[in-house]
């Protein structure tokens, strides 16, 4: 397996003056991420560890345990190229850190009981210094196209034997120190398994605490507070303090958790709240030391994950290994081609897969994806603990042009679990995938042998997705993820209905809904025009109704597993805007609306369905008015008129009679009192004034028998030409 990882995005540890920061445990995030294999292999070794550390310690009885080390300088001539003296003092450093040993001596501290000493025996069984030099523009990561794997390619030595310290120029970053893996198999068989370091750090206790995640140990603040079990929670060891801060700049000793003595398990070394230890492992201002919990970590990590390095030849403590014999096989893929070491006698295995002497790839069997499909010379370099072997074999290897080729990525109906991660489709809902055009032969997990696949799920058989293709050369390809599929009953749709005894529906009135949802709905919504009511729970709603109404229901069940309802659609029938009546000419008129029922004392007036009426009788007049559609749908005017008096179709009104109204021949204007100089003026339908003349006295008469049929205007005006009164007459 090739990984890759950007400067910017590097499991980085720093201790230092400024803010601390560590990505160690974002390169544990990248390792789950890029392979699904790597959470079991982290639950193995955790596995290892914690049955190790159970047992009864026996450190007077312990002889020290090496590791043999051989440090990389990735250099162009710069401060970063350190001295062979300067490489020397670093290790002696490390070494009395891990010994509780002056000037680095605490009294919370403990001798680990592990060293390391710079290799003398190379992988070849030579003798060496433990120190080589490569010069590369790869010693700064912070310029573009490096990468981590690149720069570690320049020079590995097996890290089954030995632990791989890179320095560096750069690391990235200002603030960034180095940054190492936690033991696993993955790790190594990535290639990228060991510590990397800037230069200016490497004698310093930076390069302890990169040690320390070496060889297993988590920051104290790994996980927080919680403490029901210290072997499990936490850092998983017990004697440092529950932890929750990664501030280095606090004072030394804090405490950042009060929750000691929430662990009953048994191992709980606290009877009280205490501050948190002067550690290498936190992000402190007074790195110290380790704990002998600690200790019995990395004692267990080195014993029973990287034993390897404790069978290694590199400090010249176990000659006579055997040598290997370099042999490799290799297969097609899903994803590419596998390449296989298969050499005697060997512990790992690094790559060269284009013969030019530089190391492409390490580890025992992985799948490597060429640029291209066709022949490749691959170079295998087997390491054993007698030394190392080499051979060269031709290769036919696949390339493959997108992860899950041949089955394009992208699928339709299925649902991402959010507990699980998995997918899972309803009973009913219909699931696709596509092959890859072209192929001459198509062959599905469900025996289909189309190239695109559609199946309608049955909600109660899971099913595992995959594809394998022979394309028009004869080559067969098989894709790297089969797609599992939960399958989930079908849900149980919700119903709406309307309630029967509504039968009328007015913009602004109500409708009773009848909403029924499946009895083992989990969220749900009522869905209308414009709009929905979130987490709906009622049985019956009364909604006001606009003009144009949409009403359905969703509901998700138990399950995850949506369905909607059937939709109601309810056209409202729109009111009348009630108006004042006017009143003119001794006529009453109503404008809003198309059909009309007047009343007089609150009965209604027969055949009056008309905007107009001639109130014949004293009394309180008023309308009701409606558009079109139910009468229900309808408004009453705002007000109610009464008259007093009524005479020979004549309306006494503001003190001006006119009659006969509507008129024949002529009209007759009567007055309550003497007018003197009162202009009577007759105004057609558009205000144009027709005829005027003087009024002196109490009545007036007036000729109409020139004009036409139709409604007319009598303005009365004073002797100034203001405007008094105004009558209405019909002709």
């Amino acid at each position: 397996m090739k990984l890759s990882f950007t400067p910017f995005l590097i499991f980085l540890c720093l201790q230092g003056f400024a803010q601390t920061h560590c990505g160690s445990e974002q390169l544990r995030q990248e390792l789950l991420k890029s392979n699904p294999s790597f959470r079991q292999q982290e639950n193995a070794v955790e596995e290892l560890i914690y049955r190790q550390t159970l047992l009864p310690a026996n450190r007077d009885q312990q002889s020290v345990l090496t590791i043999p080390v051989v440090v990389h300088i990735i250099h162009q001539n710069g401060p970063e190229n350190l001295t062979n003296a300067q490489v020397i003092a670093g290790i002696d450093q490390l070494n009395l850190r891990f010994q509780n040993a002056a000037p680095y001596t605490d009294a919370t501290g403990t001798d680990i009981g592990i060293q390391f000493c710079l290799a003398s025996v190379d992988p070849l069984g030579n003798p060496t210094t433990g120190i080589t030099r490569n010069i590369s523009p790869l010693t700064d990561l912070s310029q573009p196209g490096s990468s981590d794997l690149a720069m570690k390619n320049l020079n590995r030595w097996d890290p089954h034997l030995y632990l791989n310290i890179w320095i560096i120029k750069n690391t990235g970053s200002s603030t960034v120190a180095g940054y190492a893996t936690y033991p696993s198999a993955l790790a190594s068989a990535a290639g990228i398994d060991g510590i990397c370091i800037q230069y200016n750090y490497y004698a310093h206790y930076s390069l302890a605490h990169e040690a320390g995640h070496y060889l297993g140990l988590h920051h104290t603040f790994h996980e927080g507070c919680a403490n029901t079990n210290c072997m499990l929670q936490g850092d998983k060891v017990c004697d440092t303090p529950p932890d929750a801060s990664s501030d280095n700049t606090l004072a030394c000793p804090a405490n950042s958790c009060a929750t000691e003595m929430d662990d009953t398990s048994g191992f709980n070394p606290f009877t009280s709240d205490v501050n948190e230890v002067p550690n290498y492992m936190d992000y402190t201002s007074c790195p110290l030391s380790f704990t002998p919990g600690q200790s019995a970590r990395m004692n267990a990590s080195l014993s029973q994950v990287r034993y390897e390095l404790l069978q290694s030849n590199g400090c010249g403590q176990h000659p006579g290994g055997a040598i290997p014999t370099a042999a490799l096989t290799f297969a097609q893929a899903c994803g590419g081609t596998q390449l296989i070491n298969i050499s005697l006698n060997s512990v790992g295995a690094q790559w060269d897969f284009n013969s030019d002497g530089q190391i492409d790839d390490c580890g025992n069997s992985f799948t490597w994806n060429p640029p291209a499909t066709g022949t490749y010379t691959v170079t295998i370099i087997a390491q054993g603990f007698g030394g190392q072997d080499t051979t060269t074999q031709t290769v036919f290897a696949q390339h493959y042009p997108y992860q899950n080729y041949p089955m394009i990525n992208g699928f339709s109906g299925l649902n991402l679990s959010p507990v699980s991660g998995g997918f899972y489709s309803c009973g009913g809902t219909q699931v696709g995938f596509q092959g890859e055009p072209g192929m001459a032969h198509y062959q599905w997990s469900t025996g289909d042998t189309t190239q695109n696949l559609n199946l309608i799920m049955s909600g109660s058989t899971d099913l595992i997705i995959s594809l394998i293709t022979i394309d028009s050369a004869g080559l067969s390809w098989t894709t790297c993820y089969p797609v599992s599929i939960e399958a989930r009953p079908a849900p149980i749709p919700p119903t709406i209905s309307i309630d029967p005894n509504d039968t009328v529906f007015c913009t602004g009135g109500t409708a009773d809904l009848l909403c029924t949802y499946s009895p083992i709905w989990s969220s749900g919504s009522l869905n209308y025009s414009g709009g929905n009511i979130p987490n709906f729970h009622n049985s019956i709603y009364t909604p006001t109704l606009n003009a144009f109404n949409l009403f359905s229901l969703s509901q998700t069940d138990a399950n995850g597993c949506s369905a909607s309802s059937n939709t109601i659609t309810i056209n409202a029938v729109s009111s009348p805007y009630p108006q004042t009546i006017i009143q003119a000419g001794g006529y009453l008129m109503y404008g809003p609306g198309i059909h009309f029922i007047w009343y007089l004392d609150g009965i209604p007036i027969p055949n009056s369905d008309n905007s107009m009426l001639l109130p014949l009788q004293t009394g309180c007049y008023t309308v009701f008015s409606w558009w079109s559609g139910p009468q229900a749908c309808g408004t009453f005017a705002l007000d109610t008129v009464c008259f007093v008096g009524i005479n020979e179709n004549i309306l006494t009104e503001n003190n001006v009679r006119i009659s006969p109204n509507p008129v024949v021949s002529e009209t007759t204007i009567r007055f309550d009192k003497e007018q003197k100089n009162t202009i009577v003026a007759v105004k057609d339908a558009l205000g144009r004034e027709l005829k005027s003349t003087i009024c002196n006295g109490k009545e007036l008469k007036l000729d109409m028998k020139d004009n036409s049929s139709g409604i007319y205007f009598i303005e009365i005006r004073d002797e100034n030409r203001n405007v008094i009164n105004k009558k209405v007459v019909i002709q």
